[in-house]
């Protein structure tokens, strides 16, 4: 066919396993306390914020005082909804295949709805809006796009190295089952 795909050949089991063990081990590092000060910051009862008005007053008013009257509470606060979602797409993307990273906006999209909806019904101080959703989901889908990235570069450095260890032992000759080298031609008398 002439949009046929060359296969690339996958890692051993050994190489794979590691890979997905140490991938697992700093999922359940991070992402452990990452979901505990979600869960906390996402249904704590009254707005996390709450008692930073002042500071926040502050900051946004140094910042319009030096040319920069765009960065207000909104803007801080759609900063650090992305922020709080970039670690769960990260997360995610880091432990799924490349064309499956998708899979982590989608993840984060849900629980941002779910987060919202849980505040709108249990949280009478919170405010449940659309626009968090759409933050959410965005910081997840940078946390996605930077662990595709992040995933192709230790894949290019892996084959890289690969190669480089072929090329090493390019000049000697391989042996065939009988013991016979097998990039030589055979000798038939």
């Amino acid at each position: 066919m002439f949009f046929r795909r060359r296969r690339r050949p996958r890692p051993t089991t050994d190489e794979r396993s590691t890979v997905t063990r140490s991938l697992t081990r700093l999922t359940l590092a991070i992402g452990v306390p990452y979901v505990v000060a979600l869960a906390a910051i996402a249904f704590w009862p009254t707005p996390v914020d709450a008692g930073m008005r002042g500071d926040l007053g502050r900051v946004t008013s140094w910042f319009a005082r030096h040319g920069l009257p765009m960065v207000d509470y909104a803007f801080i606060e759609s900063t650090a909804n992305i922020a709080l979602f970039v670690p769960l797409g990260l997360l995610l993307a880091l432990n799924l295949r490349l064309r499956r990273a998708w899979v982590a906006v989608a993840v984060g999209a849900v629980v941002s709805s779910l987060i919202e909806a849980g505040q709108l019904l249990f949280l009478s101080a919170r405010f449940a809006t659309v626009d968090d959703v759409v933050m959410n989901t965005s910081g997840a889908l940078l946390g996605a796009v930077a662990g595709v990235l992040l995933r192709m570069i230790v894949r290019a450095r892996r084959r890289r190295r690969a190669a480089e260890w072929d090329d090493a032992f390019a000049h000697i000759p391989l042996r065939g089952t009988a013991g016979v080298v097998a990039d030589q031609p055979s000798r038939v008398r």
